[in-house]
């Protein structure tokens, strides 16, 4: 009995790495699959901003996936974001600003400000086979100090024959 289990053990072994599902192996006539992810990151600081700004990120060849993340942490003022496609069609936006002013009261200058509002706001959008082309992130502040993160991930899958000289 024990002799057998072994011989199933060892056939078993044979048979897995011969297909080529060990170790990550592909065995005769199984095409190898290339997995690539290009991320990219920028950050942008506000101050008493109201000027718009326009980012581009291209998205070139064949793109399985297209993530893009936003951050934004406003102090003061108001803050929008909206999001492109290469057709000019609208895929998101937000806005954050400060409710509660830190600003003084009018009448007496000596007076310390007595509180203080920070806003955080975050986007993502993911997009299976996105369009080629540049996508665009729009910014607009009115009169905003704060500071902004965009983040895009594009990931890409191919499939290479499997060339049995090479292996």
């Amino acid at each position: 009995m024990k002799n057998l289990s072994i011989r199933v053990l060892a056939a078993s072994l044979f048979i897995t790495i011969y297909t080529g599902s060990a170790f990550g192996q592909w065995g005769p006539g199984q095409p190898q699959i290339d997995k690539t992810s290009f991320n990219l990151q920028r950050e942008i600081w506000l101050t008493e901003d109201s000027e718009r700004k326009e980012i581009l990120l291209p998205v070139t060849g064949p793109i399985v996936k297209f993530v893009i993340r936003i951050s934004s942490r406003v102090m003061s003022g108001e803050l929008t974001i909206e999001i492109f496609d290469p057709t000019g069609e609208k895929q998101g936006n937000y806005s954050i600003d400060n409710q509660i002013s830190s600003r003084q009261t009018p009448g007496d200058k000596n007076e310390k400000r007595t509180s203080k509002e920070t806003v955080n706001g975050n986007l993502e959008k993911s997009i299976e086979y996105p369009i080629n082309g540049n996508w665009k992130i729009i910014i607009i502040p009115k009169n905003a100090t704060g500071e902004l993160g965009i983040e895009s991930n594009q990931m890409s899958t191919k499939q290479i024959p499997d060339k049995p000289n090479k292996r």
